[in-house]
């Protein structure tokens, strides 16, 4: 059984509000999130801000479980891979990136058949710059260098063998894979899947969401 965990409990401090409950066409980000799921899991679970799950509930559409989520997003993760059952592959999701390409979730968990996790992701094409007190200090080699996209993937059993590794310190779900020395499958995105961070991008949504 497939599992995905949508996470939507994020303060959104850069962007000023609730950014996945931003509708487009009529719609919240969220649901195109959750949508992009239907057909493929076999459950759905949505995370979100503790005590606002009744208000989330309404917008996202039809999901087996909403749960409250922690401070960090590595709490809220485990949050959400607890309340699904029975569930063998894990796919975990973040609900500000609403365009996700059903092929890559196709591909992603094609890789998932012969790995214990893996992770979309997409190279890096701008020059990369450390900067630290206003000042350029140097430029870093963008060479074998990828952005981390959702959804990650994993397999339940090989997710319990490291779950012990502290979440609330883990960036993504890659990472306590990373920590414990599994290899990580990296899937290149063929798509388009950026994730919403500021109001200015809202018509970028717009567009790809079209249709």
């Amino acid at each position: 059984m497939l599992g995905v965990v949508i996470l939507a409990a994020g303060r959104a401090e850069r962007y000023g509000r609730p950014k996945v409950l931003e509708r487009i066409k009529g719609r919240p980000i969220l649901f195109y999130a959750v949508d992009a799921f239907r057909g493929v899991a076999d459950m759905i679970v949505v995370v979100v801000p503790s005590g606002l799950e009744e208000r989330y509930r309404r917008v996202a559409g039809d999901v087996d479980a909403v749960v409250g989520g922690g401070k960090e997003r590595g709490e809220s993760a485990a949050a959400g891979i607890e309340a699904l059952s029975g569930c063998d592959v894990v796919l975990v999701h973040d609900a500000a990136r609403p365009a996700i390409p059903r092929s890559d979730i196709v591909r992603l968990l094609k890789a998932l058949e012969t790995n214990p996790a893996a992770t979309l992701v997409y190279p890096v094409t701008e020059t990369l710059k450390v900067v630290k007190d206003g000042y350029v200090r140097k430029t870093l080699p963008r060479d074998g260098v990828y952005r981390a996209l959702t959804p990650q993937g994993f397999r339940m059993d090989t997710y319990r063998a490291v779950e012990r590794i502290c979440h609330k310190d883990a960036p993504d779900e890659a990472w306590l894979f990373e920590k414990a020395g599994i290899p990580v499958a990296a899937v290149v995105a063929e798509g388009f899947n950026p994730k919403l961070t500021y109001r200015s991008e809202l018509r970028l949504f717009e567009a790809l969401l079209e249709g």
